[in-house]
């Protein structure tokens, strides 16, 4: 074990059940948490992702300035942070060219990739690579998307980043259908389109990328109301694309996932770990200010039997956050706790065969 990483772990163990058998066992889950982000109140919706072996958070928004229910508006942020070693410490090392959340973000040898995003009153089709240097940061453009895009999300499989769904403007009443691809060794041949997922068009999905495909799940799907205003209808549906056979339609989930720690976890034995989301179940709560959290169970989904299983709870509630492959563990940076809520902690979870 790191010295770094504190413990106060919860384990937790299942096994995945198929036409009336047991599949494969599912090692315990191992939570941990890592040194907290220097901010007091912590961001929701940053951009993160590991370089050189260092762990990175970028931008983000937070109600520094009040309470949402006091009536605080949302802040938007273009800090960099770097996490060292020794001592284990956050560092800030740099500034987004803008204000930004909100955006798709995904590790690569080059860097890590930002895709979309938003500050509060458009969205971005910029496209970018964040690379660290010893004495900063340096971002590099990359071609943008084919149009603005905010709340969806995405992935890298096999040297190419798929990106899916979110909305392409702040006030959108419904979601976008969209399906985009770009070669990481050929970025100069821009983004291409690809065929959609056959189903509703959404915002805050849960991606994955697992046994050689890309997984999209749950979601929130927007749609105007004859009154005005939007629509909320949150989503069980799942779907797999394999780059050679194209889109399938998983078994559905147990319970929604909006806006879960994404991608989410690719574990061993083809499975794909969900930690909590948005279940929808209390999306009305009053008053906000006594709201619980949103869902903390550990949903786990098995590739190979398109099944799913519940593996325990959370030590957190966490929405709106990426979740970041590092040194055998997953983390989850921040993230929002209930609405208008954010934490600054930083948790890590691994299985026990694979944690260090």
């Amino acid at each position: 074990m790191r010295p770094w990483l504190t413990m106060g772990s919860m384990v937790m163990a299942s096994v995945f059940v198929a036409a009336g058998r047991a599949e494969t066992d599912m090692p315990p889950i191992e939570w941990r948490q890592m040194p907290s982000l220097p901010d007091t109140i912590g961001v929701a919706a940053p951009f993160a992702g590991v370089v050189e072996d260092t762990l990175v958070v970028a931008g983000g928004a937070n109600f520094s300035n009040g309470l949402l229910w006091e009536g605080g508006t949302k802040v938007w942020h273009d800090k960099i942070y770097r996490l060292k070693d020794s001592p284990a410490k956050w560092d800030l090392i740099g500034h987004l060219p803008r204000p930004l959340a909100y955006g798709v973000s995904a590790s690569h040898r080059h860097g890590i990739l930002g895709v979309g995003g938003r500050p509060s009153h458009r969205h971005y089709a910029d496209t970018f690579l964040l690379d660290v240097l010893k004495e900063g940061v340096r971002i590099q453009p990359l071609p943008p998307l084919p149009q603005p895009m905010a709340n969806g999300g995405g992935a890298v499989l096999d040297g190419r980043l798929y990106v899916a769904a979110g909305s392409g403007g702040p006030d959108d009443t419904t979601a976008l259908h969209c399906f985009w691809v770009l070669d990481l060794d050929r970025p100069a041949e821009g983004w291409r389109e690809l065929p959609a997922w056959p189903g509703p068009a959404r915002i805050h999905p849960v991606v994955a990328v697992q046994a050689g495909a890309f997984f999209l799940f749950s979601g929130v799907e927007l749609y105007p109301l004859p009154s005005g205003g939007v629509g909320r209808r949150h989503l069980r549906d799942g779907y797999r694309f394999d780059p050679v056979k194209g889109w399938t339609r998983t078994a559905d989930l147990p319970r929604p996932v909006a806006a879960a720690p994404s991608p989410a976890a690719a574990l061993e034995r083809s499975l794909i770990a969900i930690a909590g989301g948005d279940d929808g179940t209390i999306v009305d709560f009053k008053p906000l200010e006594r709201h619980p959290g949103f869902n903390r169970t550990l949903l786990a989904y098995h590739a190979s039997t398109d099944t799913w299983r519940l593996l325990g709870t959370m030590p957190v509630s966490r929405v709106t956050v990426p979740m970041v492959s590092w040194r055998k563990r997953w983390i989850i940076p921040n993230g929002e706790v209930s609405p208008g809520i954010r934490s600054p902690e930083v948790w890590a979870l691994a299985t026990t065969t694979t944690g260090d």
